[in-house]
């Protein structure tokens, strides 16, 4: 079983959902990453101990451990998503599932058996590891008496004229009479209400995607004591966020209105290229240790955005998009330092542990046509070090291994170390002569607090949301 307990996650603070920021810098860099069933059971403490197909993404040089076979494997995953919210005294549930893979690989083994000196095999290895998934769904919502997104949307407007209205929010909720000049002034806004709340208010939020990376790895192993690899690897960002906030007049307070729905879609692509190198060295038959060093990764990416209002009256209605923008920029993600130590325990066990450090305020944003001064200072000056620590173990009985780990992800802030995740890992194998079948279960809870907009004159009640992920992984190798 794997539980990751983010004791409170800030997902957004008003609408803003579009600005290249320090958010997004944390999002593609704070990685909890999965591969194969027996490198999840064990918590992803695998530095030291090698032969796992997920090490092209953290160790290379555990991939020399493999002598005599060539492996296959592959790993599907069943994704169950559940999510409790409490907004303005109400509490709604929402699910959702889907499938995904998180390791693929091939490992080719180029060994001599009577060799026992110099370098005695070399391995290459192809594989792709899952390193993040941003799977979310909230829903929520409750009868507003203090406050309305239309009053984010007069905010946001005072002070310009119509025809100087950001396109993308206030200058859709003037198109759809939301907003409104008030009569005799050409920059000074009122919104449909005039003061009069009680609406029923309701937030949808989808995100989904994942960072992947695909590995070429190369491993050496030197008299079966010192083993090197490194790796070339290319890491591409999918994610996907879709939000829908809705308001309804449902007790007709409100002259001439029905309701109205703002929804906001952001999808963002991003293909980004590291480099990985590690040692394993056998000190003797009990202990191992292990070093690697991921160098940044550098991404091209892009953000497709678009946004709509649709508004009904008790005579008429108005439907307005914002035109399809594209932008391009550039991400460059921390380097990460791992290191590792193993323990064989008699003839049927393993003790593992990896420390990993990751400056997560080294995180820069950069594009052609701006400088993302404020953004990149903003990084620096929120995010620090992070400490992750990850430690499993293994114990054989027959054709049956039995697994366990325990992991340790630090807050990436500086403010607040109070932000940390913990997970805690099992699962079993069966082993045959050459095909094999690794099986975890794993649970993931979160929890967050969301805002929906933000008004600099008055408070805004927040999102409570309670999520509980459930992964099912099972892994089938294959030797030959």
């Amino acid at each position: 079983m794997k539980k990751v307990v983010a004791i409170l996650v800030l997902l957004t603070t008003g609408l803003g959902l579009f600005a290249q920021n320090e958010d997004d810098a944390l999002r593609y860099s704070f990685l909890t990453p999965m591969g194969t069933a027996r490198f999840s059971a064990m918590g992803g403490g695998f530095g030291a101990l090698g032969a796992d197909l997920s090490l092209t993404a953290q160790n290379p040089a555990g991939l020399g451990v493999y002598r005599h076979n060539s492996v296959f494997t592959i790993t599907p995953t069943f994704v169950f998503n559940n999510t409790n919210s409490s907004y303005l005294d109400n509490k709604l549930n929402d699910f959702s599932y889907g499938v995904q893979f998180n390791n693929l690989g091939l490992v080719l083994t180029f060994s001599s058996d009577d060799k026992k000196e110099g370098w005695i095999n070399t391995n290459f290895a192809v594989t792709y590891n899952r390193l993040a998934d941003f799977r979310n769904d909230i829903n929520a919502e409750g009868i507003n008496k203090t406050s309305s997104l239309t009053d984010y949307f007069v905010q946001m407007a005072n002070g310009n004229p119509p025809n100087a209205l950001y396109e993308f929010e206030e200058g859709l909720a003037f198109d759809t009479y939301l907003i409104d000049t008030v009569p005799g002034t050409v920059s000074t806004y009122h919104n449909v209400y005039n003061g009069k709340y009680g609406e029923l208010q309701s937030y949808q939020q989808t995100t989904k995607g994942g960072i992947g990376e695909f590995n070429f790895a190369f491993a050496g192993n030197y008299e079966n004591k010192l083993y090197l690899g490194a790796s070339f690897n290319i890491q591409t960002i999918n994610y996907s966020h879709k939000k829908i906030i809705t308001e309804a007049d449902q007790y007709d307070s409100i002259p001439n209105f029905y309701y109205f729905t703002f929804t906001d879609n952001l999808n963002t692509e991003g293909t980004g290229a590291n480099l990985k190198f590690g040692l394993l060295y056998k000190i003797n038959r009990l202990f191992r240790v292990g070093l690697a060093i991921h160098t940044p990764t550098f991404f091209s990416m892009e953000d497709d955005y678009y946004t709509r209002i649709n508004t009904h009256y008790d005579t008429s209605s108005f439907d307005y998009s914002s035109s399809r923008n594209k932008y391009d920029y550039s991400l460059i993600t921390p380097a990460r330092y791992i290191g590792s130590i193993g323990f064989v325990f008699s003839q049927n066990g393993v003790l593992s542990l990896d420390i990993e450090g990751v400056n997560y305020g080294s995180a820069r944003l950069k594009s052609d046509d701006y400088n993302f001064t404020t953004e990149n200072s903003n990084i620096a000056d929120l995010y620090t070090w992070g400490l992750n620590i990850r430690g499993g173990v293994e114990y054989n009985i027959g054709i049956i291994a039995l697994r366990g780990g325990v992991g340790y992800y630090s807050s990436p802030y500086k403010s607040d170390k109070n932000l940390y995740a913990l997970n805690y890992n099992g699962g079993i194998r069966i082993r045959g002569e050459s095909l094999y079948l690794d099986l975890t279960y794993s649970m993931t809870q979160k929890n967050a607090v969301i805002y929906p907009y933000k008004l600099t004159d008055k408070p805004v009640s927040a999102i409570n949301a309670n999520q509980t992920l459930n992964y099912f992984t099972a892994t089938v190798g294959v030797r030959f």
